[in-house]
């Protein structure tokens, strides 16, 4: 598990002011205009003091956003002032490559850019690049990325837009911050037919309304989408959205009728299935079993391992549990930190500290878990130690917080 804080943090109302002063969709496909940006940005030049000289601001500026391609004269000027030329190169290359990405992220798979993209400065090289690092699970090269890609979002067309929307909400999908993924997704709506990327999106909002328990949202979608894979044979992205649905019925349904769902789903795989059945036991009291289910497959997902680690704290098993907090699962998931550090405080310290990290990181925390099941282990374990020691304040405090956040998450609507 990641241990230190991201280089930086990005906030959602940011990302939402830029997105909305996209106005106006680019007018050209050139790699000038951001090559132009990347460079004045480089040298910590305004648009006024780069356009100095050399052409009006409002030029300068269409310039950098794909609004016009520049014409020679400027480009000549701008390499007599500057002493630099630029490469005015198709993009063909790259849009081939635009789309050889969302192919691997919709069949998840890897694929490595070549040194023609990883080193070039214009938008679509670094929107790719991006992309890359978020395939690769590597969020903080992602991030150190954010706000330079960010700097270039008047270029995108609209499926580059939304490539990226897709990607930030990767992003803040693995940080835990669900409801700020689930309003990226709702930035921009691509006007296209059920593409690879629009699905894409579509499964990500679907997984996330599981994750926070919004029953309203999952009810209409589900059939919707399930049908939208089966009409384009996309089979494999139909399992998945059914392992979300069956992840979060695991709670309505009872053993034979669920077991028999997850029996009847035949392509799921040995980690789905054992997951899917442990979730079933874990909500109907049988933690034990739970835990037994998972064995070999702990440190397969986050999921895995915090189903595993809240049935051991269930149990009062504090042998397997120590065992378990000492190897976590690599995340960038702020919640699973918080989680793990203070059953570490409750079996490995003194219990007396236990209700001062609750107060300190629950209580005064501006950010409470926007993952139901997360937001219910606080309540329970906060609530029975409150309660054991005679904190009816803090117990009460505890259980309004809790149940206003989760209604919102039941209902969220953007």
């Amino acid at each position: 598990m990641y241990r230190g804080k991201y280089i930086m943090y990005m906030y959602f109302s940011h990302l939402k002011h830029q997105v909305s002063l996209r106005k106006f969709v680019p007018t050209v496909n050139t790699p000038l205009g951001s090559r132009i940006k990347h460079y004045r940005l480089q040298l910590n030049q305004t648009l006024e003091e780069f356009a100095s000289d050399l052409c009006s601001i409002s030029y300068l500026s269409k310039v950098e956003n794909n609004q016009i391609k520049p014409s020679d004269k400027f480009l000549d000027a701008l390499s007599s002032k500057y002493e630099v030329s630029f490469n005015d190169a198709s993009f063909t290359f790259h849009d081939e490559w635009f789309e050889t990405m969302i192919d691997a992220f919709f069949n998840e798979k890897l694929c490595k850019l070549p040194d023609q993209i990883i080193f070039d400065v214009d938008y679509k090289s670094k929107l790719l690049n991006l992309a890359e690092a978020v395939l690769m699970k590597d969020f903080i090269k992602a991030k150190s990325m954010y706000f330079d890609v960010l700097s270039h979002l008047k270029c995108f067309t609209d499926k580059e837009l939304a490539l990226f929307l897709y990607i930030i909400a990767q992003i803040f999908h693995e940080e835990g911050r669900l409801r700020h993924a689930f309003d990226t997704l709702h930035l921009f709506n691509l006007y296209e037919d059920e593409t690879k990327l629009k699905l894409l999106i579509k499964k990500l909002k679907f997984e996330l309304a599981i994750e926070m328990n919004n029953h309203p949202y999952i009810l209409i979608e589900y059939h919707k989408i399930i049908n939208s894979c089966l009409n384009k044979e996309y089979y494999h992205l139909a399992h998945q959205i059914r392992y979300a649905y069956l992840s979060y019925m695991a709670q309505f349904m009872d053993k034979d009728q669920f077991d028999k769902s997850v029996k009847d789903s035949k392509h799921f795989s040995d980690s789905q299935q054992a997951y899917l059945l442990a979730k079933h036991d874990y909500e109907h009291g049988a933690y034990q079993q739970c835990y037994e289910r998972l064995n070999g497959y702990v440190h397969y997902h986050r999921r895995h391992y915090l189903l595993a680690v809240k049935a051991l704290n269930k149990l009062k098993d504090k042998d397997e549990l120590v065992v378990l907090l000492d190897a976590p699962i690599k995340s960038y998931d702020q919640q699973l930190r918080l989680i793990v550090e203070y059953l570490k405080t409750k079996y490995t310290k003194r219990y007396q500290s236990v209700g001062t990290f609750i107060r300190n990181e629950i209580l005064k925390s501006n950010e409470l878990a926007d993952n139901v099941e997360d937001l219910l282990f606080w309540y329970e374990e906060g609530l029975e130690l409150f309660k054991s020691q005679g904190f009816y304040k803090d117990a009460t405090q505890l259980c309004q917080l809790i149940f206003k956040h989760h209604r919102q998450l039941s209902n969220y609507v953007v």
